[in-house]
């Protein structure tokens, strides 16, 4: 039975909805856990910025670990056993500094275990799309399901179906297939993978370190207005049922994203997708900083995942291309580190603290301010020479070009 079930469509299926449920138990309504045990904006920031200093360690471990034993299945299993223990320890915790640790470890294993998934899923012998959709609906479910658990059962019961489900998702682990490049046959003989040879590959790929810039302004802005956001709702006279109807039409639309990656990446050029994702990104924080309804804003909240989900593909299809084959799963851990380590804990902790006394219309007025500076040095990145661009491309792109015509007529003399 188990030979039948193990690398089919199914233990792919399954585990993906499992792990996703599991983790939007433990995140979804943290800021909201948090500001219901007495915590302010400031010790919010403080301990939701955990994930990101502690990312700073494990994702590069752990990627790198998946290069070097050929089975991000195994590191991910292992990984994720030890989620356990810091979902089972948060409980019982008030402290800021013991918070902040656990909080930080628990956040930083899990999500890299993601981007390790989502190698797993490429490689996997099924349409990643298919297989990625069923993370978007676990974690939608969870959104909803922990929203109700929060309001009509308790904030612990949270935590113990995360372990709950964190444990079904081990167990499911062991059903996927490591036939499909996860690991060589023992006919095949293993490059040796040494951290000096990877990073400095990595350092000397000038296009690679100028996309990292990108990620550290996109996922660290993403991130910390993704933690504010539940406060938002709240702040406009919304409830817990709210927070969890729009964060479950939001990853709900990730899904035909996710379906129609492939459609979409075969269409559009990775700079016009990556500008199309700092725009709308850029448009819902200048919405946001309105304050207007709680309807308005749940109701349009779908362009979250729309900006967000469409930007994590651009960093797979790039990293793709901007680095070996043999370095991709170190690449996207530093990615991570650089973007939702480094730039969640730098914009988390500065946002965090200038919030205090203030609402959090001014944080979006700044995330709004930070974003528009990311598009246009967006702009200027040398990801591909695009044939198809977004239509508010053009001026910038008229702009660089008299920029450079300017400067060698000027400085030519000199």
């Amino acid at each position: 039975m188990v030979g039948k079930v193990r690398g089919s469509y199914l233990s792919y299926l399954l585990t993906y909805f499992f792990f996703f449920f599991a983790l939007s138990m433990f995140s979804s309504m943290m800021t909201v856990y948090l500001e219901g045990i007495g915590k302010n904006s400031g010790q919010i920031a403080f301990i939701m910025s955990a994930s990101g200093v502690m990312t700073l360690g494990f994702q590069p471990l752990l990627g790198y670990l998946s290069d070097k034993t050929r089975s991000p299945r195994k590191v991910s299993t292992i990984a994720t056993a030890l989620s356990l223990i810091g979902g089972g320890i948060y409980i019982f915790l008030r402290s800021d500094l013991a918070m902040f640790v656990v909080y930080g470890v628990t956040a930083a294993i899990l999500m890299s275990v993601c981007l390790l998934m989502e190698r797993i899923a490429i490689k996997s012998s099924h349409d990643y799309g298919r297989i990625r959709s069923w993370g978007s609906f676990g974690y939608a479910a969870g959104c909803q399901v922990a929203a109700i658990i929060y309001e009509r059962i308790s904030s612990t019961a949270l935590f113990i179906v995360f372990l709950i489900f964190t444990v079904l998702s081990i167990m499911l682990f062991f059903l996927l297939d490591e036939s499909n490049g996860e690991e060589t046959s023992g006919s095949e003989k293993k490059e040796d993978i040494s951290v000096a040879i990877v990073a400095k590959a990595l350092i000397s790929n000038k296009a690679y370190i100028l996309f990292l810039l990108i990620c550290f302004i996109f996922q660290g802005v993403s991130t910390t207005a993704a933690t504010y956001f539940p406060l938002l709702i709240k702040s406009t006279g919304g409830n817990v049922s709210k927070v969890g109807t729009a964060l479950f039409i939001s990853i709900m639309f990730e899904v035909p994203i996710i379906m129609y990656s492939s459609k979409i990446f075969k269409q559009f050029k990775l700079k016009a997708l990556m500008l199309t994702a700092f725009l709308v990104m850029f448009i819902r924080f200048a919405w946001y900083s309105t304050m207007p309804s709680t309807n308005a804003i749940v109701y349009v909240f779908f362009f979250q995942a729309f900006s967000v989900m469409l930007f994590a593909m651009v960093i797979n299809h790039a990293l793709l291309r901007l680095v070996k084959e043999e370095h991709f799963n170190t690449a996207l851990s530093i990615s991570a580190v650089v973007g939702r380590g480094f730039g969640v804990m730098f914009f988390q902790n500065i946002l965090g603290q200038m919030l205090i006394g203030r609402d959090l219309g001014f944080l979006y007025h700044a995330l709004a301010g930070i974003t528009f500076a990311g598009l246009i040095i967006a702009i200027f990145i040398p990801l591909d020479n695009n044939r198809t661009r977004p239509f508010y491309a053009k001026p910038f792109i008229l702009l660089k070009r008299r920029w450079r015509r300017w400067r060698r007529v000027h400085l030519s003399g000199k």
